[in-house]
């Protein structure tokens, strides 16, 4: 069983943001997470945009309220 966000398949991470299980801003911190472990020793990305992770940061106290317009929003049936 997959427990790590950065584990999900597409469909999976879009199910869990259409029933509110995690959001699209967890999946990428999870994402990033996953990158930071082992990155070093594959060294994949060699360039990568910090500022948008600091952005992230400042963001996550609005992430309840979007989860929240996520599940009303007819995007995800």
């Amino acid at each position: 069983m997959k427990t790590d966000l950065w584990e999900l398949t597409a469909r999976e991470l879009t199910d869990g943001y259409g029933t509110g299980m995690f959001t699209p801003l967890e999946a990428l911190t999870s994402i990033e997470g996953r990158l930071d472990a082992v990155n070093a020793n594959i060294k994949a990305v060699i360039a990568e945009d910090r500022g948008r992770r600091a952005l992230r940061r400042k963001l996550r106290p609005c992430a309840g309220a979007l989860a929240s317009l996520c599940r009303q929003s007819t995007a995800f049936p």
